[in-house]
This record gives structure tokens, C-alpha cells and sequence, in this order.
């Protein structure tokens, strides 16, 4: 069976029953990289932003991570795969070489800048971004993780996934990073869930 594509988030019901493995009585395992290989839930989130930019007029993405961010790798191919290059602003230091995920994101057509540790936790300040911004005016800006108005609207799009997988389901526990994913369910799951992040 050929998985969907990242940029086209619409498994059938085979699929997603795929991608639920019970663990032990009454628990089971809901994977995203089984929908999504590689991408999991950047799928839901990054995918809408670079269909979004697409829509907009834009060919360039500005985004930010970490050396080994999966939010930088999975950013470049999704946005390589429709023709998209950009810019993207790496935690660290310039002398320390490039680790595979950032060599990666290179070979998707990206350039790259590093942002030392001070300057990377300045990354959700106004005046910060302002200024990176201003640098890319032509390009389509995707915070950390994808966690803005359009990937926690895509990451909505989860919540409905796993309860048509398995609506059974009562509590919801998953890993946070942005918090994105989590905001989707909040924005869209059924009020009986309980929900839990672990970050």
C-alpha cells in the first residue's frame, strides 16, 4: 500500500489503522511516522505552512532550529520537494562543521546561517525576528516546529486521525516540543479526552 504524501495529509482508514499498535491492555501506540515516514508530525504541521506560502506567492522559506532539528530537515524536503529553497537559521557555531541533518537540509537547496546560544533564545522576541525577517522580505517565514496559526490548525487534522483510528480512545499523552500539536488537539479534540504533554 503506498503511503500518502506529506504535503497531502489524507490517509484512508487502512492507514491509519496502521499506524496503531497496541502495547499492552488497554494502551496503544498511535504513529505518526508510520503515516508520514520521517516527517510524523511535521506533516500536519510544516506541510500546510509551505502549502500556505505556495498559495501566497512565495518560492523562498526562512525557518530556525537546532543542528539536528527534524523541524529543519523535515522543512527542506517538504518545501524541496515542490520546488522550494530558503534560508535557514541554525543553532550554533560555525567552526563545529555540519552535522548530517544540517548537510542534509544544504543538499534540499538551503542556504544556511548560524545564530549563536544568545541569539537563539532571542527567537520569539519582536525585535529579533523583526530584524531576520527583514533580511528574507521575499520569503515565507515558519517558526520552530511549524507552531503557528496554520500548523496548529493543521495539526487539528491528528486528533481526528487517531480517534477514526481508534474512537475508543480516552487519554491522549504525546511527547511536546513547540507545543503545537498539542494546541491542535486542544483546538479540535472532543471535550470527554483527557490530554497529557510531556516535554
Amino acid at each position: 500500500m503506498a503511503l500518502p504524501s506529506a504535503l497531502l495529509p489524507k490517509p484512508d482508514s487502512s492507514a491509519l489503522s496502521a499506524a496503531l499498535t497496541p502495547v499492552w491492555e488497554e494502551t496503544s501506540l498511535f504513529s505518526l511516522d508510520r503515516l508520514y515516514p520521517l516527517h510524523g508530525n511535521k506533516a500536519y504541521k510544516v506541510a500546510p505552512n509551505i502549502m500556505a506560502a505556495q498559495g501566497n506567492g512565495f518560492t523562498q522559506i526562512v525557518t530556525v532550529g537546532g543542528a539536528w532539528s527534524n523541524h529543519l530537515w523535515s522543512t527542506a524536503h517538504l518545501a524541496n520537494g515542490v520546488g522550494m529553497g530558503g534560508m535557514v537559521y541554525v543553532r550554533g557555531e560555525p567552526g563545529q562543521g555540519l552535522t548530517p541533518t544540517v548537510s542534509d537540509v544544504v543538499r534540499c537547496g538551503f542556504d544556511i546561517e548560524f545564530l549563536s546560544r544568545g541569539e537563539y533564545r532571542r527567537k520569539e522576541e519582536y525585535l529579533f525576528l523583526k530584524k531576520l525577517k527583514k533580511r528574507h522580505p521575499e520569503a515565507f517565514w515558519i517558526p520552530e516546529g511549524g507552531s503557528n496559526e496554520v500548523g496548529v490548525a493543521g495539526a487539528e487534522l491528528i486528533a481526528h486521525h487517531v480517534l477514526t483510528a481508534s474512537p475508543q480512545v480516552q487519554h491522549v499523552i504525546m511527547a511536546v516540543g513547540t507545543g503545537g500539536s498539542l494546541q491542535g488537539w486542544f483546538e479540535d479534540c472532543v471535550v470527554r479526552l483527557r490530554h497529557m504533554g510531556f516535554v
